[in-house]
C-alpha cells in the first residue's frame, strides 16, 4: 500500500544517510528523476568530487539540491525600489 511504501522509503533514506556519514563522505542528497520506476519522489545520494559521471546543483543557503535532469530554478523577483520611478522619455 501507499503508506507502507512511504515508510519503507523513509527507512532506506535514513539508512543511506547513516552509511555515508559513517564513511565520512562529503555528500548531498538531491532530487532525482524517478524515470520508468515512477513514484512521487526520488533522491540520489551524491558524493561531492572533482570528477565523476553526474552533475548536481545545490543551494548552500537552503536544502535544495537536484541532479541536472531534475533541477529547476526559482529565482525570486527583485523587490521594487522604495524610490519613485522616473517616467521614460524619448531621447
Amino acid at each position: 500500500d501507499e503508506e507502507g511504501l512511504d515508510v519503507s522509503y523513509h527507512k532506506m533514506y535514513e539508512a543511506y544517510n547513516r552509511i555515508f556519514q559513517r564513511l565520512k563522505l562529503q555528500y548531498r542528497v538531491v532530487e532525482a528523476d524517478s524515470g520508468a520506476i515512477g513514484g512521487n519522489e526520488s533522491h540520489e545520494f551524491m558524493v561531492l568530487a572533482e570528477n565523476g559521471e553526474a552533475e548536481i546543483v545545490y543551494c548552500e543557503n537552503c536544502d535544495y539540491g537536484a541532479n541536472t535532469e531534475k533541477a529547476v530554478c526559482s529565482l525570486e523577483e527583485p523587490k521594487a525600489a522604495e524610490e519613485e520611478q522616473l517616467e521614460r522619455e524619448k531621447v
